[in-house]
Formats: C-alpha cells, sequence, structure tokens
C-alpha cells in the first residue's frame, strides 16, 4: 500500500521535509508448498501504530503481533520505506537525533518489544519494524509496520506497570495474575489494558479491574486453558497503562507497556510405566491422554 504523502516535519526522515516522501508498507506471503509447509496466515499487529512520548523519559512500544498459526516471528528495526525496496530518502534512527549517551535504543527480536530510553528533542519520528515469519526454520512471510511516535515536551511522568516474569501453564489450569499500575502524576489517572493471543482465540482470556483509584490501578488477567489452546510458540501479552493528560486541550497520553510471555503446554502423560522387552523398552501410560483427539496435538 502506498500513500503519495507522509505529513510534513517528521524529524528523522529528509531533515523534517517529509510531506513529499510516500508512506509505503507491504505484507509478503511466500508461495510455498502446502503439502510440506501447511497453510499460512500473516501475523496480526494488535497494538495501535501512533504513540506519544516526552523528552527525558524512556519510551516503550510493542506491535504485539500474534500469528495464529504459532509461526516463530523475528524483529529487527529498519529505514522506513517509499516503495518496494527503497528507503525514504535521509532516514536517521531515533538515537541518531542528538547522539549522547542519554539516547539509545533497544529491539528485542524476539518479542518485538521496542525501548528507546529516551528522546532527547521534541517531534515527530517514524520508526518501521520489518517481522519476519518462519516454520521449521524457513521463512515463510513478512510484513512492516511503519508507525509514528510523537515526542512532547511537557510536565507529565509516565505511568508504571509493576515488572510480571515470564510463565508456564499445563493444559487444563487457571492462570490468574495481578496486574498493577501507578502514575506518580497524583493528578493524573492511569488505566489499563491488554492485547495479546490469548484474547482472541476459543475460550480467551479475560482481563477486568479489581481496583481502579485514580494513579493507581489493579486489574486481574485469568485464563482457563483447554486443548485448544496448544501452541507451538510462546503466546506474548502486552499490558499498557495509559495517563489522561491533557495538553491544549487535545489528549496526550503517555504510556508504559509490560511484554509478557506465557507457554502453554500439554500435561505429561498420567502413571507412566516402563518395562524392558527385547526390542527396547515398552511404554504405557494412562489412556484417554487428556489432548489426544485435539487437532493441534502431536
Amino acid at each position: 500500500m502506498e500513500d503519495p504523502n507522509r505529513i510534513d516535519e517528521v524529524v528523522n526522515i529528509n531533515f523534517g521535509e517529509s510531506v513529499d516522501i510516500p508512506f509505503f508498507i507491504q505484507d509478503t506471503l511466500f508461495l510455498l508448498d502446502p503439502q510440506f509447509f501447511g497453510y499460512n496466515n500473516s501475523p496480526v499487529l494488535y497494538q495501535p501504530p501512533i504513540d506519544y512520548a516526552n523528552v527525558g523519559y524512556p519510551f516503550v512500544h510493542n506491535p504485539n503481533a500474534f500469528d495464529v498459526d504459532g509461526d516463530s516471528l523475528y524483529f529487527e528495526l529498519i529505514p522506513p520505506l517509499e516503495g518496494v525496496g527503497v528507503p525514504v530518502p535521509n532516514y536517521q534512527y531515533p538515537d541518531e537525533i542528538v547522539n549522547i549517551a542519554a539516547n539509545n535504543m533497544t529491539l528485542n527480536s524476539s518479542t518485538g518489544e521496542f525501548i528507546w530510553d529516551a528522546p532527547q528533542q521534541e517531534g515527530i519520528y517514524n520508526i518501521a519494524f520489518l517481522i519476519r515469519e518462519f516454520r521449521n526454520g524457513v521463512q515463510i512471510g513478512n510484513l512492516i509496520r511503519d508507525m509514528q511516535v510523537i515526542v512532547e515536551d511537557l510536565n507529565n511522568e509516565p505511568p508504571d506497570i509493576t515488572e510480571l516474569n515470564d510463565t508456564c501453564v499445563y493444559i487444563g489450569e487457571s492462570l490468574e495474575i495481578i496486574v498493577t499500575a501507578t502514575d506518580p502524576n497524583e493528578d493524573q489517572t492511569v488505566t489499563l489494558s491488554a492485547f495479546g493471543g490469548p484474547f482472541e482465540i476459543v475460550d480467551p482470556a479475560t482481563f477486568i479491574p479489581i481496583l481502579e483509584d485514580g494513579n493507581f490501578a489493579e486489574w486481574l488477567f485469568n485464563w482457563d486453558t483447554n486443548c485448544n489452546h496448544i501452541f507451538s510458540d510462546e503466546y506474548t501479552i502486552v499490558f499498557k497503562a495509559s495517563d489522561d493528560f491533557v495538553h491544549n486541550g487535545e489528549p496526550t497520553p503517555l504510556v508504559d507497556l509490560e511484554t509478557w510471555q506465557v507457554s502453554v503446554v500439554p500435561p505429561p502423560p498420567a502413571n507412566l510405566l516402563a518395562q524392558i522387552i527385547p526390542e527396547g523398552v515398552e511404554l504405557e501410560w494412562d489412556s484417554p491422554y487428556i489432548c489426544e483427539d485435539t487437532d493441534k496435538f502431536l
């Protein structure tokens, strides 16, 4: 998809003269033999592509890509494009604008979490992600996210979500976790939301408020897992805390993201027995196995 004009004054594209530079994104599916690779769906990005940041404070974004087929995703930063294989002119990564030690960018190639710590100059910035899709070690598709970050220099601090540890759960178990967020500005109201694969499938997870009190919020994530939730990769859930800051009558919320990965795996066979036989070792376990009639179980 191509649009002939970006917005003007994007700081890191063509020295701010960006209005005549086309906006271009693409999604590619490789035509591989379905007998060996099966069918394929593109990943879906559940996080919106426009965010606000503040000078001197870390900015966090995650496109929150979910691949319903369970394919592995690999993330990398690229220059935005103006056509097929054509980068925009005079592109600078955001950490090259005011290139000092306090201006750093990192991207987690597995989860897609992007951290810019910290913007040094206000303005509109563009960043782009190339998301590669792999199955059995073979690349079977890719897509591009081109997004906008609006950096302000305002008297506001972003909210903060309490750090979460990645986890693992057996099929049939319930997964519960309390997520809390606070905002250092006592006059701000913080809200929590969550995006990711567990909310987009059959028998989805839920995320409901427990307590919302001004600059403090506490929500409960709950997921009753079953055999339909078997997945070859980790599920990625992104929790988002937003404040309600308003500047010149316009909402300019700052956010914090917490990326949480959950592995959902079939349980081990019950009452496993082994005995030596002439051909080797014979194993027996309880039947029926809990997930033996599930399409996703091998």
